[in-house]
Order: structure tokens, then sequence, then C-alpha cells
């Protein structure tokens, strides 16, 4: 209510000063006509800058230092009242160094005025008189200002810095007040009062230092500034005014002062359990005496430099630290005094409870054993992940598989893409047993095939779900072998279905793949998701091998040790043995000359493994089992 009430006085107050008479105008070397009344018709000839019924002022405008009419020069020393209120147009303005003062609403709702070069002789700066610039981002007020007026600034919601300098003795009422944007402010050392409303709603500012010039602080001057949570108040305050932080989340006030100023509880919002209170060493008693003072934390040092933790606590459990033993969340802190009695070191300690993040899947793909590959970003806070896949009614997850934090993929051995798609989910788990909410499905494509009319081949598919993606693209082989498969067509992401037109005869078979924008994990190239693999033929994955290879591994099932041997391979290559949770437990370098490998598996678990071998022109997966 006190923000609409504000601009309504405003707004009625601008309508009273709407009169548009004028003693003359002039055309400026932009091309603009400025109007002006005559403030002194005797030597030294002065005008001011008047409004007028015209507020079609476009980019920028350049006031004159002086005006000629009817043969007599004038010097321009004031931009009047009103002079370019409502100019919603104007983006600059130049002011020139004759000017002295700037008139009560001069550039008031100047909608996209963004910067003012302001000349060095004004000394006044009137009410209102840039109130809602709603575009100025930055502030430099001249040497030669004394005075700024009541709501100079205020409503100006991208001013994001502001620099007052030492000529300034007074800022009035709300001259900033509502700067939504404003961080940063240097006040000059000649201020004596900060008065009501000042910087209210300031809400982007976080810390103020008062300067040593500064008596008293006015009601409400900071109140609603919901990020402050620094201010230093030198030894000259004496008073603090009614709710001066008010509604304000600070949680460290210094004041240099021996004796404390008088405030009362609205002062600070009763914010005194998260707020710290710096005072000088050996003044403590003065400030327990004081008024509401001794319900702060008091530190009696204000130099000490702070240590502020960051913590994670599980619920039911307690947080130790320097003796100091929480057991439930919250803001706490920890003083340790020297034998002197002045405290030397304080611990700021901020306890949340621990909350395990939802993690998400990055993509589905199907290997190169025509299974489902589930592939996620890894969190380091997790301590494992459940893989869950959808039963047999919507809605229903089934718990596939708990894997390790730092696996970043699972492999669906129990899968078939040839047969449906499939819906996956994820959730993680973190150090105090929380289970995160499931992640957002990914569904599989599905891919198959029919033929058409002669060697016409009709493609369809069932479309990814779980990231956004704008083509797909057609892979095509021949015969046996996968290396045949090519890259035949790239259509439109909302195509399901494709034919193509006279397809070799033979055997052949298809994939369907999805490009991503970039790798889904830093580690391990995943840059496609590729659908089943589909052939005119009555065959399987399994058949369709690298014809230029042959790879033998024996004894399988075994519980000792098995021999690897490949024959036709061009070049080394990776060997890499996965378990079920698609963990990698043992890797080996396979040189193309040496022709065998032999592989210890007697301390390794019972189970179903993988064994990958795999180069830069191979990729050919072998079950292994070890009973």
């Amino acid at each position: 209510m006190k923000k609409l009430s504000i601009i309504f006085i405003l707004v009625l107050t601008s309508v009273s000063f709407s009169a548009k008479a004028y003693d003359f105008f002039a055309i400026n070397n932009d091309g603009d006509t400025i109007y002006y009344n005559i403030t002194s018709s005797s030597y030294p000839y002065t005008v001011e800058v008047t409004n007028t019924d015209s507020t079609s002022y476009a980019d920028s405008i350049e006031i004159p230092s002086s005006v000629i009419n009817n043969s007599i020069n004038y010097s321009v020393t004031s931009v009047g009242n009103n002079a370019f209120m409502f100019c919603q147009s104007l983006t600059h303005i130049t002011i020139p160094n004759s000017v002295t003062t700037i008139g009560n609403f001069a550039f008031s709702f100047c909608d996209s005025l963004n910067s003012i070069s302001f000349g060095n002789a004004i000394t006044s700066i009137g009410s209102c008189a840039f109130q809602s610039c709603r575009r100025l981002t930055s502030l430099i007020i001249p040497n030669s200002v004394i005075n700024i007026g009541y709501g100079a600034f205020q409503m100006c919601y991208s001013l994001s810095s502001i620099i007052i300098p030492n000529s300034v003795t007074s800022i009035g009422d709300r001259a900033f007040y509502w700067c939504d944007s404003l961080v940063t402010i240097n006040l000059g050392n000649s201020i004596t009062k900060i008065n009501d409303n000042t910087f209210g709603f300031c809400n982007s500012l976080s810390s103020i230092i008062i300067p040593n010039s500064v008596t008293s602080i006015g009601d409400y001057a900071f109140e609603g500034c919901s990020n402050l949570t620094s201010i230093t108040i030198p030894n000259s305050v004496t008073s603090i005014g009614n709710g001066a932080f008010y509604s304000t989340p600070l949680i460290s006030i210094v004041v240099k002062s021996t004796e404390p100023p008088i405030i009362t509880n609205t002062t600070f919002n009763y914010n005194f359990p998260n707020t710290i209170l710096f005072v000088p060493c050996g003044s403590v008693p003065l400030y327990q005496a004081a008024n509401n003072w001794n319900n702060f934390n008091i530190i009696t040092n204000e130099g000490i430099t702070p240590t502020y933790i960051d913590a994670l606590i599980c619920q039911g459990s307690t947080y130790s630290f320097n003796g100091l033993n929480i057991d439930s969340a919250g803001v706490y802190t920890q003083v340790i005094s020297s034998m002197d009695g002045c405290d030397s070191i304080y611990y700021r300690i901020n306890l949340t409870y621990a909350e395990s993040p939802t993690p998400k899947i990055c993509m589905v793909t199907v290997d190169e054993n025509n299974h489902n590959e589930i592939v996620w970003k890894r969190d380091e806070i997790v301590d494992y992940y459940n893989v869950y896949r959808q039963g047999n009614q919507i809605g229903q997850y089934d718990l596939l598989a708990t894997v390790s934090y730092d696996s970043i993929s699972y492999i669906d051995t129990s899968s078939n893409p040839e047969v449906k798609a499939y819906i996956y989910k994820i959730s993680a788990i973190d150090s105090c047993n929380n289970e995160s909410s499931l992640s957002y499905q990914h569904k599989t494509m599905h891919l198959t095939i029919s033929q058409g009319i002669g060697n016409n081949w009709n493609l369809n598919w069932s479309p990814y779900q779980g990231i956004l993606y704008s083509t797909y693209n057609i892979y095509r082989g021949q015969g046996d072998s996968l290396h045949s498969l090519e890259f035949i067509e790239t259509i439109s992401g909302d195509n399901t279905s494709y034919t193509d037109l006279n397809a070799p005869s033979g055997t052949i078979y298809y994939q369907i793949e999805i490009l991503l924008n970039e790798s889904c994990f830093p580690t391990k190239t995943y840059s496609s998701i590729r659908s089943n693999l589909v052939s005119n033929k009555n065959i399987g994955i399994s058949d369709i091998t690298n014809n230029e290879l042959s790879i033998k591994l024996y004894p399988n099932p075994t519980n000792d040790k098995t021999i690897l041997e490949i024959n036709g391979l061009k070049e080394k290559a990776d060997v890499l043995l996965y378990d079920i949770y698609g963990r990698i437990i043992r890797t080996y370098l396979f040189n193309n000359e040496q022709g065998k490998l032999e592989i210890n598996v007697r301390d390794i678990a019972k189970g179903i493994y993988n064994l990958k071998v795999v180069n830069s022109n191979d990729n050919i997966t072998r079950k292994l089992i070890v009973n």
C-alpha cells in the first residue's frame, strides 16, 4: 500500500505543475526546439528551460549554455520545473556548465533516459527531478552539487550505482527510494543525516558504510532492503530512527562508538538472534545496559575476521564443531575469547538438512549388444543411484539396479529393444540415505520396417522422449557387416516414418539416430542416441558381425581364467570388462600382433560380464560368464 499511495500523490503533484507558458523559443544546434522563460531581463540576462506542450523530444538533446532572443544574449542558468517531464523517447541529456539548478520534476517519467552529462556548476537537484527514469543505470553527481531534493531519483529501477561527492550536504527524503537494482552507493563525507526512506526498498543493496560525517539515520532509511546483510555505523551517529532497518536480513552490524545510539525494537525488526553486533573491546557493559542491545550476538572486537561455515546435517543426527553440538538446521554463532576478555575469533555456521538432489537422465541409447544403456550426469554428493524401468502398468516403475555414485551409466541387459520401447527413471541416494524424487522419464525409440512395392522399405518408429531435438539421421547397412552401416538421410524431428525407395537387394538393415548438441558426459563420448537395429531378414544383431575380425573367448563359462583370441585386428585396442551395473572392473591393452590375451577372473564375483574390444575401427562385445 505504501508504494501505491506514493505514486498517487506524486502524480497529483505533477498535474499541479502543468502550466505551459513560455516567453520565447529557439532552435538549438541539433535542430530541437527548446522553450524558455526569462528569469532576469536586466544584466546579467538569464533564462530557464521551461515546459511545453510537446513531449516529442527523441534520442539525445543538448541544452545550450546561452541563447539569443531579440538581439539579447541570455545565459541558460536552470532547467525549470517539469521542463522535460514525460519525454518518453529522450535517451540522453547534456546539461551545460552554465546551469546551476535543476527544477522539480524536470526529467521525471523520461522512460528511455539512460545517461546524463551534468555540467560542473549545478548546486541543486530538485524534488523528483529524475523520478521514474526507468532505464537510467549509473549516476555520478558532480562535485558542485550541495542539495539533492525529495525523491530526486526514486523509482529509477535500473540504477545500479551512484557516486555522491563530498560537496553534497543534504539528501532529501526518498531520494533513492525503490531503486531496485542499486548495488553500489558511495556516500560523500559531508552528509550529516540520512533522511527518512532515503534508500528504502533498494533490494539489490547488500552492504553500506555510513561516513563519519553522519550524526543521525532517519526513520525507515533502509526499510525493505531485502538483501542488506552488512552495515558499518561510525562513532558520529548518535541516533537511529524507527524502522531504519525494518524488514532487512542484517547479520553484521559494526558500531564503532562506545556510547550506544538510541534505538527501538523496530530499528532492526526483531532480527537479533541472527544478527552479529560488532562493538569496540571494553564497551560491552555500555551496550548491555542500553535498551535491547543485549539481545544481539555481541562480538567485542569489530576488526576480527569472521569465518563462515556451510555444513549439511542428516535429520536426527548431531553436528559437532569446536565444542558446539547442534542437532537441528539453522544459523549458529560461536565466539572464542582471548585471555584479556576481548573476542579474537568467531564462527558463523549455516547448518542445513541434507537433501538428495533429483538427478537427470542424459540419454538412453541402444548399445552394440542390442541392450538399452541409460546415461546420466554424475553428482559428487550422491552415494549411489537407483535405476527404474516402467512395468506393465502406466506409472508403475520397478527397481532394476542400485549403482555406485561414480557410475555414469547402466546397461539394462534384460531389455530387448527389438520388441518395444522402454521408459526409464533414476533417483539419487545421499549420505543420509535419503532418496530423491524420481527423475523425468526418458522413453526409447522403437524402429520397425515393412516392405512396400518392390524394393521399397517403410520405416516407422516411436519418437524419443526426454530431450529436445530437431532432426533424425537414418542409416542403412548391407550384408552381414556392421561396417557397411552408412548415413542415407536427415529428416525433421517431427516425423516418425520414412520410405527407402529402391533399396539394394539382399540383406539390409536400418537404424535411427538423434545427434546431441554436446556430449552427454565429458569423460566418455556419448554423442548420439541410437534406436534398435532392424533387418529385412529374420536375424538378430548377434548375427551381424565384423567379418574382418575373428574373436574367440574360451573357456566360457570359467572360474579361473579365460583366453581372448583376436585375428584380423588392424591396430591395438582397449579391452574393457564390465559388470552388469555397467562398471569397468578390468582394463587391458591388446596389441594387434599378440593374438591372445589371458584374463584372470579368480578374484571377481560370480555372474555375467561384458567384454568389450574397442578402437577407432572396431567396437565389439562378448558375454563372459564367471561361475
